[in-house]
């Protein structure tokens, strides 16, 4: 430690300088290469949960649509109404169902 003491001041000056840029060097490098990891997560994050949660919703859409048509055809006094809401709660039961397989499919960590 003897030979610290021995440099001149701007010697000392330029080597903790020399120091201090390259430790940033190797943080920023760190950094910049754990960033494509990052990237990769945050795809694999779009392209799963938040999709599959966009079915979900598609889901509960489709579920309030039958309720709704359900009812309709309850409060209905026309047999050609009801046939016709019989018909539309057919195709609600349809899309309710290919959201849930669309859904089941996007979701990475559900418990299906």
């Amino acid at each position: 430690m003897a030979w610290i003491k021995d440099l001149k001041v701007g010697a000392r000056l330029f080597s903790a300088f020399a120091l201090l840029l390259f430790l940033m060097v190797v943080v920023g490098w760190v950094g910049i290469t754990n960033m494509g990891a990052l990237d990769d997560a945050d795809t694999k994050l779009y392209e799963m949960e938040l999709q599959g949660v966009s079915m979900i919703k598609e889901v509960n859409i489709d579920v309030l649509e039958i309720v709704r048509v359900q009812l309709n055809a309850l409060l209905t006094n026309s047999d050609e109404q009801r046939q016709s809401y019989a018909k539309r709660n057919g195709e609600g039961h349809a899309h309710l169902q290919s959201h849930l397989n669309m859904a089941k499919k996007n979701i990475l960590y559900g418990t299906w």
